[in-house]
């Protein structure tokens, strides 16, 4: 018997999560820091299951802003932030994937590069930067 392939919809709803259609930003609007480790059990448990680009960005995109809230309410859990982390980076296979995280890498820089609030708001981006150069791509 195969896996079912999983779209957004499906795993908004099997996370108790809304999914709304017209929603550009799903994975920014719905991180939840207090639900960070399940979201990974999540992640772990379907990844071999993602059907379409969509489901793959929005995923990434909500484990780490997740995990970076996690990370501004509780700095001292670096361990379940770096889980977080290789759990995506594993991902970097799907080039959705690695667009989500090329925009995180330099989401604390000043100027150009990074996003307007930068280090103070996205303590994630620096964590990421360290993965990566442990990480081979």
């Amino acid at each position: 018997m195969q896996a079912r392939k999983l779209t957004l919809s499906q795993a908004a709803a099997d996370l108790g999560l809304p999914c709304d259609p017209s929603s550009q930003d799903w994975g920014i609007e719905h991180a939840d820091a207090t639900r960070l480790k399940d979201f990974v059990a999540y992640h772990r448990q379907h990844a071999a299951t993602f059907e379409d680009d969509a489901l793959e960005r929005e995923l990434g995109w909500f484990l780490l802003e997740s995990a970076n809230d996690a990370l501004l309410l509780n700095p001292g859990d670096e361990e379940t932030i770096r889980e977080v982390l290789n759990v995506v980076v594993a991902r970097c296979d799907a080039e959705v994937t690695r667009e989500v995280i090329d925009s995180w890498r330099s989401a604390d820089l000043p100027g150009e590069e990074g996003w307007m609030d930068g280090a103070e708001t996205y303590p994630l981006a620096r964590l990421l930067r360290q993965v990566l150069t442990s990480t081979v791509l």
